[in-house]
């Protein structure tokens, strides 16, 4: 299944929709700066929607990945952060 993430989407934060995902979803962000901080727990495909010209994907959590149209992040189970 494909979830969205972004204003206007299906989930407002990428959280809520890795709490909604199964393992091998895939959730498609909408260019922006999201503050929080990830627990995948799930093996899930990450990635951001439309291409670079739209803007990048910023987790703004301390740490975590920056994705750009041209990036995909897999991640298999596991805590994602410090």
């Amino acid at each position: 299944m494909i979830l969205t993430v972004g204003e206007g989407r299906q989930f407002q934060t990428i959280g809520a929709a890795i709490a909604a995902a199964s393992d091998g979803d895939v959730i498609r962000i909408e260019p922006g700066t999201y503050r929080e901080a990830l627990d995948i727990d799930k093996s899930v495909t990450i990635e951001p929607a439309g291409d670079n010209s739209q803007g990048a994907v910023v987790l703004d959590g301390g740490c975590g990945p920056h994705l750009d149209g041209d990036g995909v992040y897999t991640k298999r189970k596991g805590r994602q952060g410090k």
